[in-house]
């Protein structure tokens, strides 16, 4: 029942829907709004939920107001399809204290993850993320987080939560159902060199923004590992992005983070996505809320050509493919005949109750089969065997 997160949701601004009209075949048209009450949910695919939390942003407090310009970006752009069945379920506010919202960001999440709707999360901050991952938590789901990000974001953990701090409230939140987490796109020279060497400890997977540079391709089976993405829109280039207190003069250009975008967008395993850090008081001609609202399009785009896969990797669906190592060891990869995407099977333990089994076989690239084929291991397979033992 929409009553059981109605609670948290206020209706969309007035002014955004008041005397509109909506081109045929545009976002706007086929979509559902929360004006007076919150829309019937049949069939929804997909929902866009307002943050209105701006708190201990580093001085970007006008985070709290980006999702109305997005709005007005998103709802112009036109479709393909009369297949869309998406929802505008209004806004987060902000609440008493920033976990206050973080819990209102929670249940929304929950209840929309469990019906199989993916929300996706535009404005606030990006400690608004630790609400979005305690809701796989309560759904006890074994999750896979990736994060565009140029910084990792793990400082001290006392206090309230924050910019800085979000990314060590999740590791270590309990119980945790943190499978992975993965960064794309830091730079590192914002990253000390300790954190880095412990997110290598932690065997999380980190790709540095030239890596992103050097071949973007590369990055589609790691997004195709997430449950939960988010992206902290100042991982965007300032000449791409102006739209932020603190931006930075380096970063993925905006055509880059639409296609990670459209990447995401084909993952059937995605379940939820969130735009955060995005300030309208910087933007002056848009660009920004523009950008984001194009690389939502983007994720649209790829969520309504997703083709489904058999999960049945022994099914005539897939090519097995066996590579032999010099010690006698063999890695396993699989490819698709519907989608030639490529993945690898690693060995785990298979003990009563294994909570890891769904990712004894990952997502890869056909890098890494010509990688093992010339006797390396791959990192993917090392860093996931490191994590099942």
């Amino acid at each position: 029942m929409t009553e059981d997160i109605g609670i948290y949701l206020q209706a969309i601004p007035e002014n955004l829907l008041r005397g509109v009209s909506f081109a045929d075949s545009s976002i706007g048209d086929y979509m559902r709004f929360h004006d007076k009450e919150i829309p019937a949910l049949d069939n929804v695919q997909l929902a866009i939920i307002g943050i209105r939390e701006g708190r201990n942003s580093d001085e970007n407090e006008g985070c709290a107001h980006g999702v109305d310009p997005v709005r007005r970006a998103l709802y112009s752009l036109f479709v393909d399809t009369s297949e869309l069945q998406i929802v505008d379920l209004g806004d987060i506010h902000s609440g008493h204290a920033v976990e206050d919202t973080l819990f209102a960001v929670q249940h929304v999440a929950e209840y929309l993850i469990a019906r199989g709707i993916v929300p996706i999360f535009i404005g606030g901050a990006d400690y608004c993320s630790v609400g979005v991952y305690k809701a796989y938590c309560a759904l006890e789901r074994m999750t896979n987080v990736v994060n565009i990000d140029p910084m990792f974001d793990v400082h001290d953990n006392e206090g309230e939560p924050d910019v800085y701090n979000h990314l060590s409230r999740m590791i270590l939140h309990k119980p945790g159902f943190l499978f992975n987490f993965t960064n794309i796109g830091y730079q590192t020279y914002l990253v000390n060199p300790k954190m880095q060497s412990v997110m290598n400890k932690m065997f999380f997977d980190i790709h540095r923004l030239g890596e992103v540079n050097e071949d973007i391709s590369e990055m589609e089976p790691v997004i195709r590992q997430a449950d939960m993405l988010t992206i902290d829109m100042r991982a965007v280039r300032a000449s791409d992005n102006p739209g932020h207190r603190n931006p930075l003069p380096n970063g993925l250009y905006g055509e880059q983070l639409c296609q990670l975008m459209a990447q995401a967008g084909t993952n059937e395993k995605l379940s939820s996505i969130s735009f955060f850090g995005y300030n309208p008081e910087f933007d002056m001609r848009s660009q920004s809320a523009q950008l984001i609202a194009q690389a939502i399009w983007c994720f649209i785009e790829g969520f309504l050509n997703r083709r489904s896969e058999s999960i049945d990797f022994s099914s005539e669906q897939f090519t097995r493919y066996r590579v032999s190592l010099k010690d006698d060891h063999e890695i396993i990869f699989y490819k698709s005949k519907l989608t030639d995407r490529w993945w690898l099977e690693v060995p785990m333990p298979h003990t009563e109750g294994n909570r890891y089994k769904r990712s004894q076989i990952v997502p890869c690239s056909y890098k890494d089969y010509v990688m093992a084929s010339d006797q390396e291991v791959p990192d993917r397979w090392w860093r996931t065997f490191q994590k099942l033992q």
